[in-house]
């Protein structure tokens, strides 16, 4: 990878120096970053499959709306891992992150679900959950049209939902509620809205999905939609504003 420097870099730092040449600004990987990369490590991910999802991510959200962290990346990086798996790659550590010989044992080629442990990286989390709950409720109040409130309204219930079902909120469950109001957003746009925005984000996305895999292709629409909702019909840009 061209961004990375030369010489022999641990997995963490090689995330780290590529994210940091990506977004133009220092990136230290923060508690929840670290509970998310370490398993993705320990699972033998290799750092350039990371690294090229990280890049398909700020290639999908665009200048305007960069990645602010590593977790904020995962739907590219896990797609880029599900890519490598689809190929035949097998997963293992990297030369001096396994054993003391540096020669890891090949694991499982599928990178951790989603709804695991691991890739949540951390216990439910009351705090933000009534933040996600009260941000949703203040852009529904906010809304001029019933239409959108509605849409928050999905949103609300939604999130409740979900920390109800698994018991805890962390940062998939605050994706999640991002992906319903977005969802919910799409649903109440008039037919002639979505058509307008299918065609504009059919576009700007033009040669960029052909060698892309289907849930990569998936990822980089939904970033498109979501950027396009919040730009112009002033969808709240829930992760920002939490500071996810």
């Amino acid at each position: 990878m061209s961004h990375l420097p030369p010489g022999q870099l641990g997995f963490i730092e090689q995330v780290q120096y590529f994210f940091t040449a990506l977004s133009g600004r220092t990136y230290i990987p923060s508690p929840k970053d670290l509970a998310y990369l370490l398993p993705l490590k320990e699972q033998g991910a290799p750092a350039a499959a990371v690294c090229r999802g990280i890049e398909e991510a700020f290639r999908a959200y665009g200048e305007a709306d960069r990645p602010r962290s590593v977790r904020q990346c995962w739907p590219f990086i896990e797609a880029e891992l599900e890519r490598l798996a689809e190929s035949g790659m097998h997963l293992a550590p990297e030369a001096g992150e396994g054993s003391g010989s540096g020669q890891g044992a090949e694991v499982s080629s599928s990178p951790p679900p989603a709804s695991s442990s691991q890739s949540r990286g951390e216990s439910g989390d009351p705090e933000l959950l009534r933040e996600t709950l009260d941000a949703i409720e203040e852009a529904g109040r906010a809304s001029a049209e019933e239409r959108w409130r509605e849409a928050y309204r999905q949103g609300w219930r939604r999130a409740r939902e979900l920390s109800q079902e698994r018991g805890d909120f962390g940062f998939e469950e605050l994706e999640a509620a991002d992906r319903a109001l977005i969802e919910a957003y799409w649903e109440a746009l008039k037919a002639a809205e979505r058509e307008e925005l299918e065609a504009a984000i059919a576009a700007q996305l033009a040669g960029e999905l052909r060698d892309m895999s289907p849930r990569a292709r998936r990822e980089h629409q939904l970033a498109r939609r979501r950027k396009a909702l919040i730009e112009r019909y002033g969808l709240v840009d829930l992760l920002r504003l939490i500071g996810w």
